[in-house]
């Protein structure tokens, strides 16, 4: 029989298709976290094609030790041109790109996990919120960074870093609004509608890019203009927040408050801790919400299938840190400016639109098999009861998609960094090609995230996906930056194209041994 689309009130309880009120209630909900983070990428991905520019002008001044032109001059042109393909400060730019997102990303993996432990206590709007907050004082920074770059410089970035490490980071901003979604949907629908919220930041990061020389134009503002319009989404998105219902059910709030009642009995007869106890105790606190990724012994038996996932999931998302360096390639091996790099975010997100609203979806339709229950099940359906139902279906039949989906999608990816190895007299074709066979890769992480949400109790939801994001954070921001920066620089006066080449050997060893460890 088939289920209806459910959603949790604040009650825990689940919305039938009968009450279309407070169905209606669900889907408004679901389109004020996904408009605004649709909006929140647009502008993000103008700001990218500002950004880049001005770090590589930022590591430029640093490099080269001549006055920087006039902005209106035919010499600046000439500067800037100079900027972006010049070995050395290839180097640098890598270097400081590296070292920003470095610092964002070691903070981000310590905190970003205990935000989501506050989301699952104190409600997921609060953190919300905090990373709006904390969103806008990063774009100020930018702000003055452009607007007085001899000013504000490096140093001013690496503080902004700060300010988004501690915060969680960007990765942290969406997975509590991931975990927001997967509160309002059943767990048969969790992967269409993850894939939907990831489709909308695509969305925006490809037509964003488009927007952004356009927006450059509004007098006044110029450059400035796309962090403008962020800063105001941003705050739009702030003043929504009270239209939210929180997803958050009333017992973990209760069960928190009465584990520190608990606890503060508890800590009146003991004895002070020792002096290096008190000192770990803050990053210990701060590691403390990873623990949920820890099997649990159930029936004398312990089940990895969550910390195999978390694995897999790491090791994937060290991966598309070598965004950064394409683009740096780009810029070094085709001369890149602010518009090709534009055009070329708007051509990667794009294709990963069509993947995850167009071919993923198909896929699913065709070849997706419907997911069978118990005649207990059947019943409880009957009369109305879908907790049972959900209760009812087994996590190791309904994730056989979401692994093949997964392994498919990074088989693919492999495909794309072998293409780009090949030698061509027209080099830029190889690399766009194997751009979109690597665009593929798009599918995996909602495939992985249901999987991660299939294996874990609903109560820790936001602790999972928190977990995962501080996991993916040090993996995009700090390990894979570090990794295939360092070699792109090592390589560049040799082959650059080595970087792939080191990117398709870590898609083919390394997940492979890990899907095969999955008992589904």
């Amino acid at each position: 029989m088939a289920r209806d689309e459910t959603a949790p009130l604040l009650s825990g309880e689940r919305v039938a298709a009968s009450q279309p009120r407070k169905l209606h209630a669900v889907k408004r909900s679901a389109s004020l976290v996904i408009i605004p983070y649709f909006l929140f990428a647009l502008f993000s991905g103008a700001c990218a094609t500002v950004e880049i520019e001005a770090i590589g002008q930022i590591a430029c001044r640093l490099v080269v030790p001549v006055p920087v032109p006039s902005s209106s001059s035919q010499d600046r042109l000439e500067w800037e041109a100079m900027c972006r393909v010049a070995p050395d400060v290839l180097k640098k730019t890598s270097s400081v790109v590296t070292e920003i997102l470095l610092v964002s990303g070691i903070l981000s993996a310590l905190t970003a996990a205990w935000w989501g432990g506050v989301s699952d206590r104190r409600g997921r709007r609060v953190v919300l919120a905090t990373t709006s907050f904390a969103d806008m004082v990063t774009n100020a920074m930018m702000l003055a960074v452009l607007a007085m770059p001899n000013t504000f410089g490096y140093a001013w970035l690496l503080i902004s870093a700060v300010v988004a490490g501690v915060t969680g980071g960007q990765l942290a901003s969406l997975a509590i609004g991931a975990t927001y979604l997967s509160d309002l949907v059943t767990s048969e629908i969790k992967t269409q509608t993850l894939s939907l919220y990831e489709a909308a930041n695509f969305g925006g990061m490809a037509i964003g890019p488009l927007l952004g020389p356009y927006m450059m134009r509004i007098r006044g503002l110029g450059v400035t203009a796309p962090y403008v319009g962020l800063l105001i989404v941003r705050l739009l998105f702030v003043l929504l927040l009270p239209l939210m219902p929180e997803t958050l059910p009333v017992r973990p709030l209760h069960d928190d408050a009465s584990e520190t009642i608990n606890s503060s009995s508890d800590d009146g007869d003991v004895k002070p801790a020792a002096f290096a106890s008190r000192f770990l105790a803050a990053p210990i606190a701060l590691l403390q919400p990873f623990r949920v990724l820890v099997p649990a012994k159930v029936d004398g038996r312990r089940s990895y299938q969550l910390p195999l996932i978390a694995a897999s999931y790491a090791l994937l998302m060290i991966v598309p840190g070598l965004g950064p360096v394409k683009i740096l390639y780009g810029r070094g091996t085709f001369g890149w400016g602010p518009v090709e790099t534009g055009r070329f975010i708007t051509f990667t997100s794009a294709l990963k639109i069509v993947v995850l609203l167009g071919l993923v979806p198909l896929a699913a339709r065709l070849l997706r098999r419907t997911v069978p229950t118990s005649a207990a099940a059947e019943h409880a359906a009957a009369d109305g009861d879908d907790a049972e139902v959900l209760e009812d279906v087994d996590p190791l039949v309904t994730s056989v998609w979401d692994l093949a989906l997964a392994k498919t999608a990074i088989s693919l990816a492999l495909v794309g960094y072998l293409v780009m190895l090949i030698p061509s007299k027209i080099q830029i074709v190889p690399f766009m090609v194997g751009t979109g066979f690597t665009a593929f890769a798009a599918a995996a992480p909602p495939a992985l995230l249901s999987l991660a949400l299939a294996f874990s109790k609903r109560d820790d939801s936001g602790k999972v996906l928190a977990s995962l994001s501080a996991l993916a954070t040090i993996s995009v921001t700090a390990i894979g930056p570090s990794v295939f920066g360092a070699v792109y620089v090592a390589v560049l006066k040799w082959w650059s194209e080595f970087v792939f080449l080191l990117a398709a050997l870590w898609v083919a060893k390394p997940h492979e041994s890990h899907f095969r460890s999955y008992p589904l």
